[in-house]
């Protein structure tokens, strides 16, 4: 069945798939539309951009509040946009159809657990 020599590379491998599976976190995406409004009848799309306020001190207040990383913005942007020219639509900055807004929401956790067992690796005085 399996000899003494293959032992170490399936502990090895086992030992890896458990420790990326631990590492998965699950995404989760809640997305909302009016499920009344028939989008076939659409084509185009563009990014919603609020608007830039009349009065001055409204501005400074938008200004004062963080907002995406560029590089995060970015990221978004790009999934977006491929997804829906995978869906059939076509990106129109121009005279948009359809505006496409997003929002995230961040959060930190950690999360530390300990396991009585001790998984060798082959290694060390019993590695041989």
């Amino acid at each position: 069945m399996f000899s003494v020599k293959h032992v170490k590379p399936l502990t090895l491998l086992a030992t890896a798939m458990l420790l990326l599976a631990a590492c998965a976190s699950p995404k989760k995406a809640n997305i909302d539309y009016d499920k009344n409004v028939n989008f076939s009848q659409y084509q185009t799309f563009a990014f919603y951009q609020a608007p830039v306020a009349a009065e001055p001190e409204q501005n400074a207040a938008e200004a004062a509040t963080p907002s995406y990383d560029p590089l995060t913005d970015q990221y978004f942007k790009a999934a977006i946009t491929r997804e829906m020219t995978a869906l059939g639509y076509r990106f129109d900055e121009q005279a948009p159809q359809l505006l496409v807004n997003y929002s995230t929401n961040v959060e930190n956790r950690e999360d530390v657990r300990s396991s009585p067992f001790r998984v060798n690796a082959g290694y060390g005085l019993f590695g041989a």
